[in-house]
Parts: structure tokens; sequence; C-alpha cells
């Protein structure tokens, strides 16, 4: 990738960053998926409402998303050298960091 080089972003270090994101993003889906699944478990336990006070499901998943989003902001942030702004832009950047060289 001559954009990575001639700005002086090592391939290896995107790599290990594209890795981390990989894993940060499963760690936090699978945190949200826990606190919702015991967060219904104590309203079924308790007969109280908490995910009702967020609003009907998509509404919840909207919430959800802006937290899962904010992470994804912090490599946005810094991939700006790199004329990188959003999330598809990185995907493809990412994607490009396995292909070959010609």
């Amino acid at each position: 990738m001559p954009g990575i080089r001639k700005k002086n972003f090592r391939p290896n270090a995107l790599q290990a960053m594209k890795e981390e994101r990989a894993l940060v993003l499963l760690e936090e889906r699978t945190a949200w998926a826990f606190a919702l699944r015991q967060a219904r478990q104590l309203e079924r336990q308790l007969g109280i409402s908490i995910l009702k006070k967020i609003g009907n499901a998509a509404e919840v998943a909207k919430y959800v998303n802006g937290f899962l989003e904010s992470y994804e902001q912090v490599y946005l942030d810094d991939l700006q050298d790199l004329n990188i702004f959003s999330q598809a832009e990185m995907e493809k950047m990412f994607r490009q960091l396995e292909q070959p060289e010609k």
C-alpha cells in the first residue's frame, strides 16, 4: 500500500491495529450481550423494568451500538493521517493489508 509507506505507517503496525480492533469489538459485543441477558433475567426474577427505560428493542440496539461505535472512533482517530475517516474506509484499508503487494 503506497499511501501507508508515504505516511510512515508500517504495515505490521496496521495489521496489529486490525487484530486489536477485532478483539476489542468482539469483547465489547460479548460484554453487552451478557449485560443485556443479565438485565432480562433480573427483569423476570424481580418483576422490574430495566431495559424499557431505554425504549423498545430497536432503541436498545441503537443505545448499545452508540457505545460500540465509540470504540470504532478511537481507531478512526488514529487513522486520520491516512485520510481514513469512515468505518467503510477503515474496513477497506484493513482488507488491503491482506492482499499481496504487486
